[in-house]
């Protein structure tokens, strides 16, 4: 199920997929142990031959992804500020780690209110947690969306 909300500037999917890493971890152990959750860091690229920082080797993943013509970047809203002046302006922007103001961020480290990414070029929110743990899921849709249109 996918609800959709838009305004002038920006789309919000609210992807319903799975509800918690718990469970995605659960879904993964079933599909075979090999798979796990891999957060990349410099050690971590360094083991396999990259040698750039992470926002360099960001962006390099970016401008050759689009060179190879994809539309569109899923990043981080730190990423979306840095990479969104550095592609060209159809690039359509993913953007997860959205919530709301006054929401708990939860396991998320990088993220921005849905205004916030919109001003900064988000094309796409994704907002999870935030409407899907609400006491009033409506509610916290309407005030997101009052949010963008101001």
């Amino acid at each position: 199920m996918i609800a959709k909300m838009t305004n002038s500037k920006t789309e919000v999917i609210l992807a319903l997929d799975v509800e918690s890493r718990a469970k995605a971890e659960h879904i993964l152990e079933k599909t075979g142990d090999d798979l796990k959750w891999v957060k990349m860091n410099k050690d971590n690229l360094n083991a396999i031959g990259v040698n750039t920082d992470i926002p360099e080797q960001v962006d390099n993943l970016a401008r050759l992804s689009v060179e190879s013509g994809i539309n569109g970047i899923v990043s981080s809203p730190l990423e979306l500020v840095r990479l969104r002046p550095k592609l060209p302006t159809e690039t359509i922007f993913v953007t997860p780690g959205i919530r709301p103001i006054g929401s708990s961020s939860g396991d998320q480290k990088r993220i921005m209110t849905p205004k916030q990414a919109a001003n900064a070029g988000a094309d796409f929110l994704v907002i999870g947690r935030p409407i899907l743990e609400a006491v009033e899921p409506k509610k916290t849709l309407f005030e997101i969306q009052t949010e963008l249109s101001l």
